[in-house]
């Protein structure tokens, strides 16, 4: 996630943050959202980059509605939650009233009744302490997310909400993904182990209270001094709360013992034995685990940042503080081909694949990402954005057993070309041995900033830089992909 980049940055509440995913995504589902007054007022109102996406989200048109639908899906979701929580109460009572109908003639096993209320939770318990301790990935929580995300998708579309609702769900789905998402889900499995707690405990005193139990035990492996030790252990805890805890000569007697029943204080032992036991190794971890995670779920929202390398967000930067200006190339290397430490050998010539597609610091197309061609099934190699990605992007081309029939190479006219995408433009030539081709995208973006002798000069810019990292003239295409056409996609 982009840090936060000053005071105004930090000002900045997490619904706000969530208001400019609903619209970055709102963009990604309607298209661009051009509102020259709102991009004013975010130039005005932005203190750094994430303030100003911010800033412009708040002054679109359709603010109040898409914060409306945010604010409706969180309602739904808290609803959901409730709900859940309800069910797994009437699940604690009856898992209490089912485990004390497990007896022979009303002498009910203790440790069987023990096991069935805290025995998966208590694993589950332990399986959650050991992944929060070992700090899980920081995409943790993004599988949930996204599950969510595309469940409340399907409910809008059968509902037929609208694509505001609908990227009001997407939006909240994707900001679960990393530390939010796995807080806020730790924190719903925690409420509805609590809230199973304590129906089973209300049934438990409930059933104790109304019904006359006799309770005993019994085993095969064990001993029974190691039994009646084990009992002390357990009872350690529950003890120091003031429970009643049977003592090892009660827990000798009321070993199962065909006609024997145990007497009144064996009687009343167990039973506070089981509601301490419950208490202490069900409730109260629960409600420790619970609170921990709502206070870890706070501090993540606080810290929540908007990802300003996606393409929708990169956009709004790139408008808010232009990059790119009729510079020619620049960083020249006098006609020498670029090199790098890491330069690769000649590619040898595989078999053919089918046909690949990477882009190289560009936008996402509004006609969308691989371009959509008849009976072409695009190799998607992802986007060029770093020094790592062209590494990984190199090391797996040259590694594939097959390499792509034609290597499309999609790059921005509106960037300036300069001596660092030639490197790169270079090492993806290197790669193959079939000749690739050159894709320039954005011309008309380009025009609207540029006259039309400055629009010329920046095409033949790119045209000799890709010359010089090995593409033939007639390999370099100027194709707008944000303006596809039936033409231009044939």
């Amino acid at each position: 996630m982009a840090s936060p980049g000053g005071t105004a940055a930090r000002a900045t509440r997490h619904d706000d943050r969530l208001l400019a995913e609903g619209a970055r995504v709102l963009e990604r589902l309607r298209g661009p959202l051009a509102d020259p007054g709102a991009e004013e007022r975010a130039r005005l109102e932005g203190a750094d980059d994430e303030g100003r996406v911010v800033a412009r989200a708040a002054a679109l048109p359709v603010a109040g509605e898409l914060r409306a639908a945010l604010a409706q899906a969180a309602q739904v979701a808290a609803g959901v939650a409730a709900g859940g929580a309800l069910l797994a109460l009437l699940a604690g009572g009856a898992a209490t009233g089912a485990a004390l109908g497990f007896g022979r003639e009303d002498q009910i096993n203790v440790f069987a009744v023990l096991g069935a209320l805290l025995g998966l939770q208590l694993a589950m318990l332990l399986a959650w302490l050991v992944a929060s301790s070992v700090r899980l990935r920081p995409g943790t929580g993004g599988a949930l997310g996204a599950l969510l995300s595309g469940l409340g998708r399907r409910a809008i579309a059968r509902l037929n909400r609208g694509t505001v609702h609908e990227a009001a769900a997407l939006a909240h789905g994707e900001v679960l993904v990393g530390p939010v998402g796995r807080w806020t889900f730790g924190t719903l499995s925690h409420l509805l182990w609590t809230a199973f707690n304590v129906g089973a405990l209300t049934a438990l005193v409930y059933l104790l209270s109304t019904r006359h139990y006799l309770f005993v035990w019994e085993t095969t492996l064990l001993s029974d001094d190691t039994f009646a030790a084990l009992t002390r252990a357990a009872g350690r805890l529950p003890a120091a709360l003031g429970f009643d805890v049977p003592s090892p000569e009660q827990v000798h007697a009321t070993r199962w013992t065909p006609g024997v029943a145990p007497d009144e204080a064996s009687r009343r032992a167990w039973s506070g034995f089981l509601i301490g036991a419950l208490l202490v190794y069900g409730l109260a971890p629960r409600l420790l685990a619970l609170g921990f995670c709502a206070v870890r779920r706070g501090a993540a929202r606080r810290r929540y940042r908007l990802d300003l390398s996606r393409p929708e967000f990169a956009a709004l930067v790139a408008r808010f503080a232009p990059r790119s200006a009729d510079l020619g190339v620049v960083d020249p290397d006098d006609g020498r081909e670029p090199q790098g430490p890491d330069a690769a050998a000649a590619a040898v010539e595989r078999p053919a694949g089918p046909p690949a597609i990477v882009s190289v610091e560009i936008d996402a197309p509004a006609s969308g990402w691989p371009p959509a061609l008849d009976g072409v099934a695009w190799d998607d190699l992802g986007a060029v954005d770093d020094g790592d990605a062209r590494r990984r992007l190199l090391a797996d081309l040259r590694a594939a057993p097959t390499e792509p029939a034609v290597l499309t190479v999609v790059c921005d006219l509106t960037a300036t070309p300069d001596r660092g995408l030639g490197h790169v433009l270079q090492r993806l030539r290197e790669s193959v041995a079939r000749p690739p081709l050159l894709v320039l995208t954005a011309g008309e973006a380009l025009r609207r900033r540029q006259s039309g002798d400055a629009f010329a000069r920046r095409v033949e810019d790119w045209r000799a830089l890709a010359g010089r990292a090995g593409f033939g003239p007639e390999r370099v295409v100027e194709l707008d992909l944000d303006h596809l056409t039936e033409a231009t996609r044939g």
